[in-house]
């Protein structure tokens, strides 16, 4: 609120001319104050309900229907004024059956009710000639109590505190925790709509079976946070007029106490319901049962895949470490059968020397032969290719080329070898066709497939066959990567029984894991051999590997097995029916 003030320029009924400046005025300044104390708090709530019953305190009771409102009738009712606050002041008014809620109704229609009941039941209206002194006091006593019901229900305060216990017996029962999804729907929302009443915000509806989660918590959240406007000190105990200061200080503290143990037990019973309502609500155990799955499958995928990172790097290195096995086990295999080879060239050499005449064991050379000296030393100087082309060429050919390589080793210079040339896929191709198309017992096979490879010898044939089948022996001789069943058996048995942990080495076998794969082809009747790290690999995967698998009952399952691989054997041997 602004203040002006006016200041006089010169004095007041005097000449100007005489008024004389001794100095100019301040500019003005604005200044905000701010209201406070116990008077302005006073007349600040004088304002505010004012301005609260405005529209109400003007409303036009004519316009308001007034259909409904009813007499009620007086012997219905204790008319003793010093119990009217027992008293059902809604029905006094006769508003019963007017439409609204009783803590809903308009100031307005109960103003108009007031008005109805004072020309109905006022006793001066309403006294006859026939009255007794008793009917008068009856009356007068009705009516003394439907006053005292319109000045509770026309003040706002006064009439709260009577909505906050006007309530049927049974309205603040709650319902029980529940576990059946058709009682909490029969139950709860009816509850929801009874307790919704006393808050001071509107509450989300309640939903149904198929509410999001979100419009479900938000419904629970508002109920947790939510305040009430009901209040408990209408049935209070009112200090009488006569009290001293004293008395009514002491019945003051007696209420407030009394008020404050009521709000707190409603307090609690509020919380009590929407504890009850949360724990039975099946729309809340679904949401949980699905973050639980969720959680759940998260977690499981998690371990699956960690699990399977691990089982494939295990398996890579299993598969490297065959690998390497293999690529070594072959490189011996490869040496070993070129040392034989070689040995199987030169005794091969010699023998068709002394087949064609060309080599005597006397010693004596014969004519266009060779002496055992210069055989020996083309045998051991000479190439197994080499070995193996002369072997293959015809008599005269052979001589010519003999002849050859003794001037060479007489001369002591080595004769230079043909240039070893790549099979190509073409020629690979036709040696296929030229293998298939020329039968296993036509003379001159292998002259006859040279032809059919252009650029090829009859030697280079044999050997690139030769070859080809060494390679095919040696992959077939190589272990699967999977075990058989009959390994597996096999294998338990022999690393926990036959070589147990603490098994000494064996001299031709090596140590327990040699032993161990060795026994494993015999009894699996294998073409393979599995290697001592495919073994331990196999042994580990296993996971029982504790106790020299100890805990693996397998023993009944090897014998089993024998058992029927003796009885097969036993059926192999028995005499065959002769074929007629």
């Amino acid at each position: 609120m602004a203040t002006v003030l006016e200041i006089a320029v010169g004095p007041a009924g005097g000449d100007a001319a005489e008024f004389v400046a001794l100095g100019s005025v301040a500019p003005g300044k604005t200044a905000t104050f701010e209201p406070v104390g116990t008077w302005f708090k006073s007349q600040l709530v004088v304002v505010v309900d004012e301005n609260d019953d405005a529209g109400e305190a003007d409303e036009d009771l004519d316009a308001i229907d007034d259909s409904k409102i009813e007499n009620p009738d007086q012997k219905k009712f204790d008319c003793d004024p010093s119990n009217w606050r027992s008293q059902d002041h809604y029905a006094l008014l006769g508003l019963s059956n007017c439409g609204y809620p009783s803590w809903k109704i308009p100031l307005g229609l109960i103003k108009l009710a007031f008005k109805r009941q004072t020309m109905w039941n006022h006793p001066d209206k309403k006294s006859r000639g026939d009255w007794t002194d008793e009917d008068r006091e009856e009356a007068d006593g009705f009516f003394t109590c439907t006053k005292k019901a319109f000045e509770t229900l026309s003040d706002k305060n006064s009439r709260r505190l009577f909505d906050s216990v006007n309530v049927p017996e049974g309205y603040d029962d709650i319902p029980k925790e529940t576990k059946d999804a058709d009682k909490f729907w029969k139950d709860y929302p009816k509850a929801f709509a009874r307790n919704s009443r006393w808050l001071t915000k509107d509450s989300p509806p309640v939903g149904d079976a198929d509410s999001p989660e979100d419009e479900v918590n938000a419904l629970y959240e508002m109920w947790y946070s939510a305040e009430t406007w009901r209040e408990f000190g209408y049935h209070e105990q009112q200090p009488a007029d006569n009290d001293g200061r004293d008395q009514k200080r002491y019945v003051e503290k007696k209420n407030k106490a009394a008020r404050k143990k009521l709000q707190k037990e409603e307090r609690s019973r509020l919380l009590k319901f929407i504890d009850n309502a949360y724990a039975s609500d099946p729309r809340i155990k679904a949401f949980r049962k699905a973050k639980k799955d969720a959680k759940l499958a998260k977690e499981t995928s998690a371990k699956e895949g960690a699990a399977k990172t691990k089982r494939d790097a295990e398996n890579a290195a299993a598969l490297e470490a065959e690998r390497l096995e293999a690529a070594e086990k072959a490189s011996r295999e490869s040496s070993k059968n070129n040392k034989e080879m070689s040995k199987r060239a030169k005794r091969g050499f010699i023998k068709q020397l002394k087949r064609l005449k060309l080599l005597e064991d006397d010693g004596a050379v014969p004519e266009g032969g060779v002496s055992k000296e210069h055989a020996d030393k083309m045998k051991d100087t000479l190439s197994t290719e080499r070995l193996r082309e002369l072997m293959e060429l015809p008599e005269a050919d052979l001589a010519v080329q003999l002849v050859e390589e003794v001037q060479a080793l007489v001369s002591g210079v080595a004769r230079a070898e043909p240039v070893k040339k790549e099979w190509s896929q073409e020629e690979q191709s036709k040696l296929e066709v030229a293998l298939k198309t020329v039968p296993k017992d036509a003379q001159d096979r292998w002259v006859e497939i040279a032809k059919l490879v252009p650029g090829r010898t009859k030697g280079e044939v044999m050997i690139r066959v030769k070859t080809l089948m060494a390679e095919i022996t040696a992959k077939k001789a190589m272990a699967p990567t999977e075990w058989t069943d009959e390994e597996r058996m096999v294998l338990v048995k022999a690393a926990s029984k036959v070589f147990p942990p603490g098994t000494q080495p064996d001299p031709n076998l090596g140590d327990r894991w040699g032993q161990i794969s060795s026994y494993v082809q015999t009894h699996a009747h294998t073409s393979w051999k599995r290697g001592s790290k495919d073994v331990i690999a196999q042994v580990n995967a296993m996971k029982d590997v504790a106790g020299g698998l100890a805990a693996k009952k397998s023993g009944d399952d090897f014998k089993s097995f024998e058992r029927e691989k003796n009885k097969n054997k036993d059926k192999s041997e028995l005499p065959q029916p002769k074929k007629k």
